[in-house]
Parts: C-alpha cells; sequence; structure tokens
C-alpha cells in the first residue's frame, strides 16, 4: 500500500492485504497511517464487483462517487480520457 502525489491529492495506490490475513485490521492499521501523512484530500480507486473493497472504505469514512464524477477526476489526476470501472 502507498500513497502518491497528484498535486491537489494523494491517491491510495496498491492497497491489497492477502486474503487470509483480511478481517485482522491489517487493512485499517495502513490506511490509518496513510491517512494521517497527508493534509490533501485522498482518492482511492476500486473495481466496481468489488463491493467488499468499496465497503472497507465506505467504513473508513470515503464515498463512492458518480460515473460523471469518477470521470472527471481520472481525467484531471490521471490524464485518462477513457472512465475505468
Amino acid at each position: 500500500m502507498g500513497i502518491q502525489d497528484k498535486g491537489d491529492v494523494e491517491l491510495i495506490r496498491y492497497a491489497y492485504v492477502r486474503t487470509k490475513d483480511r478481517n485482522k485490521g491489517i487493512g485499517s492499521l495502513l490506511l490509518q497511517e496513510l491517512m494521517q501523512d497527508t493534509k490533501k484530500p485522498i482518492l482511492i480507486g476500486t473495481w466496481k464487483p468489488a463491493d467488499w473493497a468499496i465497503r472497507f472504505y465506505e467504513k473508513h469514512g470515503f464515498r463512492l462517487v458518480e460515473d460523471a464524477e469518477k470521470n472527471r477526476l481520472l481525467k484531471k489526476t490521471l490524464g485518462h480520457s477513457q472512465s475505468a470501472n
């Protein structure tokens, strides 16, 4: 798990905990550590079908954005011209 400075925001990158090690608080500790190291807004991306990941981030105060907002953020932060799911 890491954080990448993208100017106005920080991106959480490569946020994975091995399946056998999930539900032990490891991801929460890692996320808290990253969150305390920045004063900028944080963006996190995951696949739409990964509902367990979405629930994890929502539990930690993040919110799911609508597709139009997602596409705007991707274009602005990553330079993508197409949306990613």
